[in-house]
């Protein structure tokens, strides 16, 4: 049995405790919440992160290329964005897979022909934390992009019912430096 044959017949198990563990660093209110119910429209949260968490490990099981990483990433990175302001919180439970599966495979890891899988499986899983982090910053651009634009428009209606300005055409975000 690969590595692969041994953490696809694990999958489901390796699946639940990396949700749980995840679903475990929220508030203890909000983790009985997202516990609960599957429901993507109950739970959105929740059912995003375990898609998401799913995905990754498929893709990490099926040697996904960077695009497929990011695809499988963006949801749960979209929400752990916002919810978290620091990029090692946001993107932390990546690297807990590999305790995670140590845990659950212990037995079979510690046999000699699994050592040099496992160990490019952990670098795949590395890799994932690189792309995570991209991703992770992206997200964060756009969402202080989103807040500076509102920002801007509040102030110009403040200062337009104010009578300071007229009411202008849209800027260039960025000028132009050529």
């Amino acid at each position: 049995m690969t590595l692969n044959e041994l953490l696809s017949k694990n999958k489901s198990s390796i699946l639940k405790t990396w949700n749980n563990q995840i679903i475990s660093s929220y508030h203890p209110d909000t983790a009985k919440f997202l516990s609960g119910t599957k429901n993507q429209f109950a739970n959105p949260v929740g059912y995003t992160t375990s898609e998401s968490v799913e995905a990754v490990f498929n893709c990490l099981l099926n040697n996904g290329d960077e695009d497929d990483f990011i695809k499988a990433l963006e949801p749960v990175m979209k929400i752990r964005t916002v919810q978290n302001p620091k990029v090692s919180k946001g993107i932390g439970f990546i690297f807990e897979l590999k305790g995670i599966i140590r845990s659950a495979l212990k037995k079979d890891l510690s046999k000699a022909d699994f050592l040099n899988d496992w160990i490019k499986f952990e670098q795949k899983i590395d890799f994932v934390g690189l792309i995570a982090a991209d991703v992770y910053l992206k997200c964060k651009t756009e969402l202080f992009s989103i807040k500076a634009e509102r920002e801007r428009k509040m102030v110009e209606i403040a200062f337009r019912q104010a009578g300071i300005v007229a009411k202008t055409e849209k800027r260039k975000s960025s000028p132009d430096m050529h």
